[in-house]
């Protein structure tokens, strides 16, 4: 009976060892597991640099952390019949503890959601009455202050920490 529990604990430390997959997260990356039989996107933990255990099914998702930059390009109507290129650039950090709920709840792509979409929404809105000629540098210093905080509004998970927030008018065409 004793060789029995011998023999089927070192067959289950065996099976242990053979279903796990050594799998490696690099500097200034975060990875976030999803567990195909386990829930989905494990939100209770996060892996920084170095090697790792999963297992076998599942799966690693990186995301970078350090020094992020996104540049966003819209073009708008202005109400002189002219239309407008601005340019939105980002500068940020994506907290590694959060990485797990951005992967469960955006995903691909959250950058455009959490940024590009609240720029696009003020763009708009605050070009709308100006005609180019009022539009300066200086003007653009409310609505870098009303992008923070829709950024804020939509980040309900706290895991973006904005740096440095640029935008500027690159052209206007005459229609």
């Amino acid at each position: 009976m004793n060789t029995r529990r011998i023999s089927l604990l070192t067959l289950l430390s065996l099976f242990a060892c053979v279903s796990c997959q050594s799998v490696s997260v690099g500097p200034n990356q975060v990875g976030v597991i999803f567990k195909k039989f386990g829930g989905g996107v494990d939100t209770t933990e996060y892996l920084l640099a170095g090697n790792h255990l999963i297992g076998n099914s599942d799966r690693l998702i990186l995301y970078d952390y350090v020094d992020l930059e996104e540049s966003f390009l819209y073009e708008v109507a202005g109400p002189d019949s002219q239309s407008y290129t601005v340019e939105l650039d980002v500068l940020y950090q994506l907290l590694p503890e959060k990485a797990s709920l951005i992967e469960k709840y955006l995903g691909e792509g959250y950058q455009y959601f959490l940024i590009g979409e609240p720029f696009e929404a003020l763009c708009e809105e605050f070009t709308l009455d100006l005609p180019m000629a009022e539009i300066t540098p200086a003007v653009w210093e409310p609505l870098k202050d009303d992008l923070l905080k829709a950024i804020a509004f939509r980040d309900k998970w706290q895991a973006l920490e904005i740096d440095e927030v640029k935008i500027r008018l690159l052209s206007s065409d005459e229609e």
